[in-house]
Formats: C-alpha cells, sequence, structure tokens
C-alpha cells in the first residue's frame, strides 16, 4: 500500500476539506524524486502552492508540477538515487 500525506485545503468560501495524498515518484534526467499527487482532487492553485510551501515537497495536479518557492526537481533527487 502506497503511502499518503493529509493535508487540509481550503476550497470554497472557506469550507477547509481534508486530503490524503498519495506519494508517487517522477523519473528526471537527473534521477528519481518523490511528490504528492493531488491529480483528480477540485482544488485551487493557490491551495496547492500552500501545500508545497507548508509540507515542503511537490505536488503533482492537473495545473502541472508545484514546487516549493525557490526549488527545482533537482533540489528533491537524494545522492545515490541517479538514474541509470
Amino acid at each position: 500500500m502506497a503511502r499518503k500525506k493529509q493535508v487540509s485545503v481550503c476550497v470554497a468560501g472557506g469550507i477547509i476539506k481534508k486530503l490524503s495524498l498519495p506519494y508517487t515518484e517522477e523519473k528526471t534526467p537527473f534521477g528519481i524524486y518523490k511528490l504528492l499527487d493531488a491529480r483528480g482532487q477540485n482544488v485551487p492553485k493557490i491551495e496547492l502552492i500552500k501545500v508545497a510551501n507548508n509540507e515542503g515537497i511537490p505536488v503533482m495536479s492537473d495545473y502541472g508540477r508545484i514546487f516549493p518557492e525557490g526549488k527545482t526537481s533537482r533540489d528533491f533527487i537524494k545522492k545515490g538515487n541517479k538514474r541509470k
């Protein structure tokens, strides 16, 4: 069973929604990194930006990949995790 992260987001009109987002992996030329998968969730982009910044981990959504402020995919690749 895949690991999941519990997050709270504000969806519309101040309504707080609790989501359980699974971790997924993304392959890049530099290696593999983990991110939260929010595809298919009806959550505004601004709330996903807040989740990425608060949790310190990228979020994959219907809007694309959202990274914490000042970070890129290379910042999340672990040493020894190079793609072969």
